[in-house]
């Protein structure tokens, strides 16, 4: 029922808040328009009440005479200086002189001396236009007459047709009234019903905002709110290998989630957003027992991995005696130092970093593995991350003044290039790609996690953990297929090497694509791979050099058909995929649409 009621609690904020700005904005907007403006009280000319007919014979067969047969009203009044009687009847008005007892004609030229009569400014009148109905008037059912005037307000005097009396007088500032007042009532068709059922259906939807936002409110509190740490219950959690070997154990008290409980104990789960069921790093696996997965863990955990029995471990709360299986060794959580040998540049925003362990690394980082860098607060310019770096072949550095800083100690992800092995001297390499912070029209800050790596020059330290992640090369002899966009060569890369020193007879396709303006990394490395191993075939697309379609669909096309070439099964193949969300997004729809079942593909979208 909560997650029900949280994305009707989503949409129904989002319905009503707009309808609540619009509420603000008109309100606002009413309440700063002058009413004597908006009345039009100072172009309306003053009208003399009560004025007494003079010489005015009182002949009532003269008067009957000249009214229809069936008068159901008289009544006296004025039209201009003219003393007349309005006489009505089921055919309609008439107006009959006071004195003659001659009928009254209201034409144009009647009606504009007297929308004149009504008005007091400077404004010159256009000619009447005679209306059926206006909504300027909506209160007045008969025809009428509008009379424009060129004047600062534009000002429009609406006279009835049959009476030549003054309905209503409008101005701009009276139109914007009107239409603050249409957007505040939510009567949308003739601005006067309060009772609408827009309004009645936003004030009941107000109604359910608040009941969900109040059950919602409910449910996020949990017992440890309120009662301190040391006087609730305490419970064991356990932390085993996937063999079953005890790495750790904690008490931790009734609540607390794991992530947190693990934190207190020493172990720092991998995660980019700290806990904040976001990234999906952190999961962990329930042992001998059964928890129902929470919809943050559907959101980021894939169904075959809750069916394992893996959940989030900033999304477990802690009920109980609990064991729970992490994927990595007890050493993996140890913070290790390293000194950056070298760095490597494929364009402006995408580079290598070699970093040399100031230890023997006692854990293997096999291929596909990551690490978590520290990233510590900084403070720089935009231009250092360029500075004594060369191939900068764009303008990424034109706004080499601007600052990018970093106030709180954060980690982040980054895959190796190659496998390290266990005790083996080899250095971690790692290939970053920077995060403007600002693109597709959207403006964000710099990536805290690339903007740092980026500043980092041979001689300086960087701190990390690891290895961890589940992004492994299958030990079959099946053909491997390999896909990779910018940064995600890296570990594609590790695994291509790795693939070959296993068995070098099994098929390997590589199919590189990189963004505008990068080189491809490995290129060189690639084509020489290629020319020296007959199994491995490499695909590199570089927009600089061919000027070819790069779509993601059309090159994955492109690389089934050479594994047809190859007289290979592409539905048995296995595919590894490596990129940016979008990237992945494109590779896997256009594999789907060949007949390629997911249970094929392996993939790490960096969407962490």
């Amino acid at each position: 029922m909560t997650p029900l009621f949280r994305k009707l609690h989503k949409w129904l904020g989002l319905i009503i808040g707009i309808q609540f700005l619009l509420w603000l904005a008109s309100a606002l907007t009413m309440s700063l328009l002058d009413a004597d403006l908006v009345n039009a009280k100072n172009t309306r000319a003053p009208q003399i009440e009560g004025r007494k007919w003079s010489g005015y014979v009182e002949d009532y067969d003269a008067l009957l005479s000249a009214a229809p047969t069936d008068v159901t009203a008289i009544r006296s009044g004025w039209i201009l200086d003219r003393p007349v009687f309005h006489l009505t009847s089921p055919q309609g008005h008439r107006i009959v002189d006071a004195h003659s007892m001659e009928r009254v004609v209201l034409g144009p030229s009647q009606i504009s001396t007297i929308a004149k009569s009504y008005y007091k400014g400077d404004g010159i009148p256009a000619a009447p236009r005679l209306l059926e109905r206006t909504g300027e008037a909506r209160d007045f059912s008969g025809r009428l007459w509008r009379v424009d005037f060129a004047d600062g307000n534009d000002t429009t005097v609406y006279v009835a047709a049959n009476t030549g009396e003054l309905v209503e007088m409008r101005n701009k500032s009276w139109r914007l009234f009107d239409l603050a007042w249409m957007f505040h009532i939510m009567d949308y068709a003739n601005r006067v019903n309060f009772n609408n059922p827009l309004l009645v259906a936003s004030g009941l939807s107000g109604l359910m905002l608040s009941l969900f936002g109040f059950w919602l409110l409910f449910v996020s509190f949990k017992l440890a709110d309120f009662v301190p740490a040391r006087f609730m219950p305490k419970y064991n959690l356990r932390v085993v290998d996937p063999s079953g070997l005890a790495l750790k154990e904690a008490v931790v008290p009734s609540g607390e989630n794991v992530f947190a409980g693990l934190r207190h104990a020493g172990i720092d789960l991998p995660s980019n957003c700290g806990g904040g069921q976001s990234c999906g790093l952190c999961a962990v696996r329930v042992r001998d027992q059964k928890i129902p997965a929470s919809p943050a863990d559907r959101s980021l955990l894939s169904a075959e991995e809750i069916r394992e029995g893996y959940r989030l471990a900033c999304n477990l709360p802690v009920k109980g005696d609990l064991c729970v299986e992490v994927g990595n060794s007890s050493d993996a959580w140890k913070v290790r130092t390293g000194v950056v040998s070298s760095v490597r540049s494929y364009g402006a925003y995408l580079r290598e970093l070699v970093i040399r362990p100031d230890e023997q690394l006692t854990e293997a980082y096999p291929a596909g593995s990551f690490v978590q860098v520290a990233i510590p607060e900084f403070d720089f310019r935009r231009g250092d991350l360029w500075k004594d770096i060369d191939d900068v072949s764009t303008d990424a550095a034109s706004d080499g003044d601007s600052s990018i800083s970093n106030r709180l100690p954060a980690r982040r992800s980054y895959s190796l290039c190659e496998e390290v092995k266990l005790r083996s001297d080899k250095e971690i390499r790692l290939l970053v790609r920077w995060s403007p912070g600002s693109s597709g029209g959207k403006v964000t800050r710099p990536g805290k996690g690339s903007s740092y790596l980026f500043s980092r020059r041979p001689g300086d330290t960087v701190a990390f953990t690891g290895p961890f992640g589940n992004f492994r090369l299958k030990p079959t002899d099946a053909p491997k297929v390999f896909l990779g966009s910018g940064a995600g060569m890296g570990p594609l890369r590790a695994m291509a090497f790795e693939q070959l020193q296993r068995n070098a007879e099994v098929d390997c396709f590589m199919l590189a694509m990189n963004r505008r303006n990068e080189l491809l990394p490995f290129d060189e490395e690639f084509l020489n791979l290629a020319a020296s191993a007959p199994k491995f075939r490499y695909f590199g697309t570089s927009p600089a050099a061919d000027g070819a379609d790069h779509a993601v669909s059309t090159q994955v096309e492109r690389l089934l058909a050479e594994l047809r070439t190859a007289e290979l099964d592409i539905r048995t193949c296995e595919y590894y995929l490596c990129g940016g969300p979008r990237f992945i997004r494109e590779a896997r729809l256009a594999l789907r649409n060949a007949g390629i079942s997911d249970t094929q593909v392996s993939l790490d979208d960096f969407l962490v």
